[in-house]
């Protein structure tokens, strides 16, 4: 089944390269999201004790000692995140092989179809719901916590860690988000009405959900 799995990522690839061609120039961006994020099937697996780790730290006494519970409960929105694209994944997968030979590559009708046949609206929109709100968790720790990257990984202790793909995975997050802190808003605008969008297209409806802006968010 990964063959077809490797077909859903393949597309689902093209579909957000088109849909954000306008910040193409920000190629740090995307290779930050398809290498490290959202890597194709095949080198998923790499990061499985990655994110084993991740939720190890995110659910353990010492993060919630240290951190605000509305940040625990946005962190562990991540492993929910991944965890719910992996089945929707695997639920295309699944229903693509069962109509015979794989073809060479799929359109958006086939992924439409897919897509109406093995998952609702509201888990889209859930998807959605935590990508938003992960990524506006970002944005605001970029531009109200006076700490750097080296000051907040001295906070947890090694032994909690223990992998160094979780560390460079931190690394390159806050790097990222850090060097582009001026487009955040922008970024998180265009994600909140494009992707609504394409999954009012995929199942017939309008989705209209205003931006969630935090009440202590200045701009």
């Amino acid at each position: 089944m990964l063959n077809a799995e490797a077909l859903i990522y393949d597309y689902q690839r093209r579909r957000l390269e088109a849909t954000y061609c306008d910040f193409s120039q920000y190629s740090d961006l995307h290779d930050y999201f398809f290498g490290l994020l959202y890597p194709p099937p095949d080198r998923r697996a790499r990061f499985t004790p990655r994110n084993r780790a991740y939720s190890r730290i995110v659910n353990s006494r010492f993060m919630r000692f240290i951190v605000l519970p509305d940040t625990v409960r946005v962190m562990n929105q991540v492993t929910e995140l991944d965890n719910m694209t992996d089945a929707l994944n695997r639920g295309f997968a699944r229903e693509l092989c069962s109509r015979g030979p794989l073809p060479d590559c799929i359109g958006e009708e086939t992924y439409f179809d897919l897509c109406r046949k093995t998952s609702t609206p509201a888990q889209h929109e859930r998807q959605f719901d935590i990508s938003y709100e992960c990524f506006y968790f970002g944005e605001l720790v970029i531009k109200y916590v006076k700490m750097n990257l080296e000051d907040m990984i001295r906070l947890i202790p090694r032994a909690v860690i223990r992998n160094s793909d979780l560390i460079d995975l931190a690394a390159q997050t806050y790097y990222t988000f850090r060097r582009h802190r001026t487009m955040l808003a922008s970024f998180r605008l265009a994600l909140h009405e494009r992707e609504l969008s394409y999954i009012g297209r995929i199942f017939g409806i309008t989705i209209d959900k205003k931006p969630f802006v935090h009440p202590d968010d200045k701009g």
